[in-house]
C-alpha cells in the first residue's frame, strides 16, 4: 500500500486517525497502549503492500532486540557486534546477491531472492537502535530493580523498538530517523489539534507534489521513444524530466511521511532542503536525503575518524562507495557513489577552495556543473544497466544518432501540460512560496488575517481534490525510492 492511492486516502489514514484519538481519550491519552496501537497498524499497512516479507521484518526485529537486551544485561560489547552482524548480513542476503555474483563473475545466474521493501531503511534503523543503545549504556551505572520492574522495563523497550522500526510513515522511504531523537517522542509525545492541522496540510502538498508533479513527469518519461530512436535533444529532455520525477516523487513521499508522523505527535526533520538550488556537489549532498547523509555522518564518517583521525579524503571517499551500494545492487551504483565520492574529493582540495565561489558568475558556473553531474548521475536509476548508461550518454553527446542537429523527435514539449507543469515544478525547485515545505502552524494562521486564513484552506482544499481526482483517473505509478 502507498500513500497515494484511494483506498489508503479515504480509507486507511482517516480510520487510523480516528481511532487512534478515541484511545488517547479513552486511555487518558497512554502512550503505552497508543503504541501498541501504532505498531498494529503499521503491521497491517506493511503487510498489505508485502505480506510476504513481513516475516523477515519480524525476525529482524526478534534478532534485534534479543542481541541489545543480552548487551545491556551482561554489558556485552560482543552482543553488540553481533547485533551489527546480523543485519548486515540480512541486508546483503536480500539486497546484493545479484551484485555479489556479478562481481565474482558469475554470469548466467539468477538468485532467486525477493527483495523485500524498505529493507535499506528498516536495517539503518535497527543499526541505530543498536548503536544509540549501545552508546547510551557505556559509562551508565545501572539502577537496582525488582524482577517486575526489569520485566516492565524490557516489555517496553521491545514496545519502543518495534514501533521504531515498523512505523508506517518511514518503513519504506524513511526518513531515518536516529533512535535517540525519536525514543523521547515514543514514550511521552502529545498529539494536539495543531499537530492534525499541520500533519494534514504537510500531507496534502505531499500528495499534490506526487500526484500532479512527480506523476506528470513519469508519464512524459515514460512515452519517450526507445533508445535506438532518440535523437539527442529527446535524450536531455529525458533526463531532465526524470531527474524531476525523481526528485518530486522523494520529495513528496518525505512531505507525506512528516505529515502522517506530524498529525500523530511526531516531529522528524527535513529530508530535502531545494537540493536543485545547490552550487556544489558537497552542497547538493547537505540538501538532497538529508536523513541518510545525517546517518551516513554518525554511523560511518565519524567512527573512521572523520576529520579528525586518518584521512579525511579515504573517510569521505569510503562513505560515498557506501552511499552509492545503498542505492542499488548493480554495479551502476557502485560507480555512480564512486564518480560522486571522487567529485567531493575535488572539492576539497586546496586548489578548487582557493577559487572565489561567492562571486555570481563562479556561482553560475558552479550551479550549471553541479546541475550536470547530478542529472546525467540519476541515469543511473532510470538505466540501470552499464551498457544502457552508457548508450544514453552517447545519445546525448550526438553520436550513434542519424540525425546531430537535435531536432526533435519528441512533440510532447509542445503541450500545454508541460509549460504549466514547468512552472509549478520552477515554484517547488527555486522558490519559497506560501505552501513551502515549512508549513506554517494552525496557530500562526488562526492568528493571521482572515483573508489569510481562507486563502490557505481554498488551496489546500483544491490541491486535495486535484490530487484526489488524478489517483481515481489514473493508475498507480509507486514511488520511486520504493526499490531501494
Amino acid at each position: 500500500m502507498g500513500f497515494s492511492v484511494v483506498t489508503f486516502v479515504s480509507y486507511f489514514l482517516p480510520i487510523s486517525v480516528i481511532i487512534y484519538f478515541l484511545l488517547g481519550l479513552i486511555t487518558r491519552q497512554n502512550n503505552r497502549v497508543l503504541n501498541v496501537y501504532l505498531i498494529l497498524i503499521s503491521v497491517l499497512f506493511y503487510w498489505a503492500g508485502a505480506g510476504s516479507n513481513l516475516s523477515v521484518i519480524v525476525l529482524l526485529i526478534t534478532v534485534t532486540y534479543l542481541t541489545s537486551y543480552i548487551m545491556r544485561a551482561k554489558q556485552s560489547k560482543m552482543a553488540f557486534v553481533f547485533g551489527l552482524i546480523i543485519n548486515v548480513v540480512v541486508l546483503v542476503k536480500y539486497k546484493y546477491p545479484a551484485l555479489v555474483l556479478s562481481m565474482i563473475g558469475a554470469t548466467g545466474i539468477t538468485p532467486d531472492v525477493i527483495f523485500p521493501l524498505g529493507m535499506s531503511f528498516i536495517v539503518f534503523h535497527s543499526i541505530s537502535y543498536l548503536v544509540d543503545s549501545y552508546q547510551s549504556m557505556v559509562g551508565a551505572v545501572a539502577k537496582p530493580a525488582t524482577a517486575n520492574a526489569r520485566k516492565d522495563n524490557e516489555l517496553a523497550e521491545f514496545i519502543n523498538l518495534s514501533l521504531y522500526i515498523v512505523f508506517f510513515p518511514k518503513i519504506l522511504q524513511g526518513p531515518i530517523v536516529r533512535y535517540q531523537e525519536m525514543r523521547e517522542q515514543i514514550i511521552s509525545r502529545v498529539s494536539t489539534w495543531e499537530d492534525v492541522y499541520a500533519g494534514l496540510q504537510r500531507f496534502i502538498i505531499g500528495l499534490a507534489k506526487k500526484v500532479i508533479i512527480a506523476d506528470e513527469f513519469g508519464r512524459m518519461v515514460a512515452s519517450l521513444p526507445r533508445l535506438e530512436n532518440m535523437d539527442a535533444g529527446t535524450a536531455w529532455f529525458g533526463v531532465f524530466a526524470f531527474g524531476f520525477q525523481l526528485y518530486f516523487d522523494f520529495s513528496a513521499y518525505s512531505d507525506m511521511a512528516l505529515g502522517i508522523a506530524r498529525i500523530f505527535g511526531f516531529r522528524f526533520g527535513e529530508n530535502f532542503n531545494f537540493p536543485y538550488i545547490a552550487t556544489s556537489i558537497s552542497e547538493f549532498w547537505r540538501r538532497w536525503h538529508i536523513s541518510l547523509g545525517a546517518w551516513f555522518r554518525n554511523y560511518i564518517y565519524i567512527p573512521l575518524g572523520g576529520n579528525r583521525q586518518g584521512s579525511v579524503y579515504l573517510n569521505l571517499f569510503i562513505v560515498f562507495v557506501l552511499t552509492g551500494l545503498w542505492h542499488g545492487n548493480t554495479p551502476i551504483y557502485l560507480y555512480w557513489g564512486i564518480a560522486h565520492g571522487i567529485v567531493i574529493l575535488i572539492e576539497r582540495t586546496p586548489a578548487y577552495r582557493k577559487l572565489d565561489w561567492t562571486r555570481l558568475p563562479m556561482r553560475i558556473l558552479g550551479w550549471a556543473y553541479t546541475m550536470t553531474v547530478v542529472f546525467i548521475g540519476w541515469l543511473c536509476f532510470w538505466q540501470p544497466n552499464v551498457d544502457e548508461f552508457m548508450d544514453y550518454c552517447y545519445k546525448l553527446l550526438g553520436i550513434g544518432v542519424s540525425d546531430v542537429s537535435f531536432t526533435w523527435l519528441y512533440y510532447y514539449d509542445l503541450k500545454n501540460t508541460v509549460f504549466l507543469l514547468g512552472a509549478a515544478a520552477g515554484i517547488g525547485l527555486f522558490s519559497r512560496p506560501v505552501l513551502q515545505t515549512k508549513t506554517r502552524s494552525a496557530m500562526a494562521i488562526a492568528q493571521a488575517k482572515p483573508a489569510y486564513q481562507l486563502l490557505v484552506l481554498v488551496t489546500m482544499a483544491g490541491l486535495f481534490i486535484l490530487s484526489f481526482s488524478g489517483m481515481v483517473s489514473n493508475s498507480y505509478t509507486p514511488f520511486l525510492y520504493f526499490q531501494f
